[in-house]
């Protein structure tokens, strides 16, 4: 097995590879096309292969030294988390089988775009499937733009981010037993993420309970995020806790988890969140929150941008008992640990090595394969 990644930016797609790479049953090896990112130095990347290219390198490239790469791997299959067309053309001089990881909606892909509807965008993403074996989407709904597109379903998977619950700690007495309510969200601070909803939605909250926000995470939105705290009177009640690697304390400080996001392609931190045993507020943002949600009433999605919905379900959460969904909410995470993952990984493997139909997620996993 090879993977294969820009960086080790500290994203949820980085994460989730680590993770696979790190605790799946086969062997593997992790390519970069970069060695850089927040998550160089964690130890499931020490054996790393770079490729030593510049951020301006052409596609052509990155496509040429990546499939020397591979000549030299040998590996049965390749993995391509979010860069599909360069290692879709650099997989074909040596025939490797090659699986496309969804993790982001197909509009941000070059030649792509927000044309998905449109006829090129339907041509693009068709003339992309055939360098794949296998398209595996991290929540169903990536792999729907797909089959919209006219990709054949027996093409299509779904393959969840897998989890390092283990690593959670367990439920505690939060804040709001002092009588401050804790809120937390984590994730980079782009426009994208939304935490200037969060922001407005713990002003509604202040009117009723005592109660902070706790960010958990960097990027460029910070100034601006920080001018709008301060303008609303709450320069106070939001801190800013920067990147942190393993936000494990943060979790098990909080009451409530919040995610205000235009778009999740999973959604990794909902799952994070869930294994702590913490509620869960967040927009039915595309595609992940609403697959991790699935039935578990420690969820709340609420409608993208609605900074009064958010805060209306924080008080509903706290009104009926912040950890009264504890329990639900650790099953529901167990859905998606790193040991589940990666025994439906092998399978998946398995499946497309012997040309047999790919597995279907929600399927049960043999003992043997994990």
């Amino acid at each position: 097995m090879a993977f294969v990644l820009p960086s080790l930016n500290g994203g949820g797609a980085e994460r989730a590879v680590l993770n696979l790479h790190h605790h799946s049953s086969i062997e593997s090896r992790l390519i970069l096309e970069r060695a850089e990112g927040d998550l160089l130095m964690d130890p499931m990347a020490a054996d790393a292969i770079s490729l030593d290219l510049s951020e301006g390198a052409t596609r052509f490239t990155r496509m040429a030294r990546l499939a020397r790469v591979l000549r030299r791997l040998r590996p049965s299959v390749v993995v391509a988390a979010l860069s599909p067309w360069t290692v879709g053309l650099a997989a074909m001089p040596s025939a490797v089988r090659v699986i496309y990881w969804l993790q982001a909606p197909s509009y941000f892909m070059p030649g792509i775009q927000r044309d998905r509807q449109l006829l090129w965008g339907r041509v693009g993403l068709r003339t992309l499937a055939l360098f794949a074996d296998a398209i595996a989407g991290a929540a169903p709904g990536l792999t729907g733009e797909w089959a919209a597109a006219g990709i054949a379903p027996s093409k299509l998977t779904v393959l969840p981010n897998p989890i390092e619950l283990d690593l959670l700690s367990p439920i505690v007495s939060r804040g709001a037993d002092s009588g401050v309510v804790r809120l937390l969200t984590v994730g980079r601070l782009a426009p994208e993420k939304r935490q200037d909803v969060l922001i407005h939605a713990l002003a509604r909250v202040r009117k009723y309970r005592a109660a902070e926000l706790t960010i958990v995470g960097r990027g460029d939105r910070e100034g601006a995020l920080r001018g709008l705290a301060e303008s609303l009177g709450l320069g106070a009640s939001v801190h800013f806790a920067g990147f942190v690697t393993k936000p494990a304390r943060y979790f098990a400080a909080a009451d409530v988890f919040l995610l205000g996001s235009d778009f999740e392609g999973f959604g990794n931190v909902i799952v994070e969140a869930l294994g702590h045993g913490l509620p869960v507020v967040c927009t039915d943002a595309p595609y992940g929150p609403r697959f991790i949600a699935g039935d578990c009433p420690a969820v709340r999605l609420v409608a993208l941008g609605d900074s009064d919905a958010i805060a209306d379900a924080v008080l509903s959460v706290l009104g009926e008992g912040a950890r009264r969904w504890a329990s639900e909410a650790q099953a529901r995470a167990r859905e998606f640990s790193v040991e589940h993952v990666s025994a439906y990984f092998g399978l998946l493997i398995e499946r497309l090595l012997d040309d047999r139909a790919l597995p279907v997620w929600g399927e049960r996993v043999p003992s043997g394969d994990g």
